[in-house]
């Protein structure tokens, strides 16, 4: 074989393989696959939402939430959401939490108390009468998913049966 046919098959050979390889995931996205995966192992739901109202510093208008339907659609019939400032105030909820949707019923501040335990990794907090959500980076381990879950899991757990909350 000479020199020059084989440099002809090795140039073939790259212009078949060069674009299959490129075709394949970065390890950042195969990292996010993996959170993702876990996250519905945990059965959480993950989507790509719009970033809330009044979040600043971010290179995206999109963002990651990991959320938990309400057992029941009556479980949860307020709307908000909360959002971690990068400092504490004393007109923020538990220091650094600010609504950027406020609910009707101020007494659901009370149940609030949970914020202490929300995970440092979540930068925001959402309610609806479908679900409870957390938006996070995604810039962590298997452990944070489980955390966020776990934050998750007893939080629709407690709050679906509060007296404050149930439907009259």
């Amino acid at each position: 074989m000479t020199l020059l046919t084989m440099f002809i098959c090795l140039g073939v050979l790259s212009l078949v393989i060069g674009p299959v390889m490129l075709m394949q995931p970065t390890p950042a996205q195969r990292r996010e696959a993996g959170l993702r995966n876990k996250a519905l192992e945990q059965g959480l739901r993950v989507q790509l939402l719009p970033l809330p109202t009044g979040m600043v510093n971010r290179t995206s208008q999109t963002g990651v939430c990991y959320s938990l339907t309400w057992p029941s659609v009556k479980s949860m019939p307020l709307t908000w959401g909360l959002m971690r400032k990068n400092f504490e105030h004393d007109l923020h909820v538990f220091g650094v939490w600010d609504w950027y949707i406020k609910p009707d019923n101020e007494e659901l501040v009370d149940l609030l108390s949970r914020l202490s335990k929300v995970p440092d990794k979540v930068y925001a907090i959402t309610c609806s009468p479908q679900n409870l959500g957390c938006y996070w980076s995604e810039m962590g381990q298997d452990d944070d998913v489980e955390d966020i879950a776990s934050w998750l899991n007893e939080s629709v757990r407690l709050w679906s049966r509060s007296e404050i909350i149930e439907p009259e």
